[in-house]
């Protein structure tokens, strides 16, 4: 037995070195390869120490910095997660982009290398300074492992369907959105046509005017200015978090918020009226911009669970949140739930 025991020593040694890992993540670089390969369904626990610095800004831990100036705001579009806080520690597998900081410990959801990042605006990591020293170690296969959303060990929120195909994003959210639009689409058939811009007798003419959209380009419309500029901007939203709820990036909710709009204006509303200029334009750029600012304020509170008051503000303003992702979603000790 004591002729084995060196041995024992060594083998325990040469696992656990193989198993944890420690890389220098530097501040002025996005993407940073590992040589580290992790697989989906492989649980790894992810820890860092150190500081780094977003140029005169404070140093920060991985944490990110917690503060915001108006230059940042209007750079957060450019970080790769622009929910998450200037130079957190992210990690990014495939196309799969998510936080770190601090520490966390999460199951893959893809197979690859672990890319390592501070989330600072694309183009100007150049000014960074610093490096954190991230150790990460295999901790095996989770038995519990599932596309539900959970919060990480930092508190961030992760959404339902996040993991998702972006395929699958929007036909889940094409779903909801299309339910709201038929319940709008009824609701304005049954209001006076000075307010619904829609005049008797219309839905008798619906496929010559649905010709005339595709033929004859767009018109300004005369609907009133609560219809085109609170209405409009509010189901723009509406479109934009169908997806972005669902953890879709802000470039694929845009683009999903334009299709949307084109769609309700050439294909949903064609047949009653000619499309609004009005309606194309405001739609989705206020919808894109709102929404955004919806989605920032809304995943701020779903981190610590909503109070009664935000509950509803949300379900007014950001329904698509609680369609995707419910009122309740946490136990307490941390583990989603529905």
């Amino acid at each position: 037995m004591k002729n084995f025991f060196p041995i024992w020593i060594f083998l325990f040694a040469w696992q656990y070195g193989c198993a944890q890992q420690v890389i220098e993540v530097n501040a002025n670089d996005l993407f940073q390869p590992t040589g580290i390969s992790v697989e989906k369904g492989e649980t790894y626990q992810i820890t860092a120490e150190g500081q780094w610095q977003d140029a005169g800004f404070p140093p920060t831990d991985a944490n990110g910095f917690k503060g915001f100036t108006a230059p940042m705001f209007f750079g957060m579009l450019l970080k790769p997660m622009p929910s998450n806080y200037y130079m957190k520690l992210c990690a990014k597998v495939g196309h799969w982009k998510f936080p770190i900081g601090t520490s966390s410990t999460l199951t893959m959801k893809r197979s690859g290398e672990l890319l390592l990042f501070p989330n600072d605006a694309k183009g100007f990591e150049g000014n960074n300074h610093g490096a954190l020293q991230v150790s990460v170690k295999h901790l095996g296969k989770d038995s519990t492992f599932s596309f539900k959303p959970r919060l990480l060990e930092d508190g961030t929120f992760v959404p339902r369907n996040a993991n998702a195909t972006f395929a699958r994003k929007m036909w889940r959210g094409g779903l909801f959105v299309h339910g709201f639009e038929a319940i709008g689409y009824g609701i304005l058939a049954v209001l006076p046509s000075d307010i619904s811009g829609w005049q008797p007798g219309t839905f008798s003419h619906y496929g010559a005017n649905l010709k005339r959209a595709w033929t004859k380009p767009p018109v300004f419309d005369h609907d009133k200015w609560y219809i085109n500029y609170v209405g409009h901007p509010l189901q723009g939203t509406y479109f934009y978090n169908a997806v972005r709820s669902q953890n879709a990036t802000i470039w694929q909710s845009s683009l999903f918020c334009i299709g949307q709009v084109f769609v309700w204006e050439y294909v949903i509303e064609a047949g009653l009226e000619q499309p609004s200029i009005q309606d194309l334009i405001v739609t989705p750029i206020a919808g894109i911009a709102l929404g955004e600012l919806v989605h920032f304020g809304t995943m701020k509170m779903a981190k610590n669970g909503f109070k009664w008051y935000e509950a509803a503000v949300v379900t007014i303003i950001n329904p698509m949140f609680i369609l995707n992702n419910g009122y309740r979603y946490r136990l307490s000790s941390g583990q989603p739930t529905y």
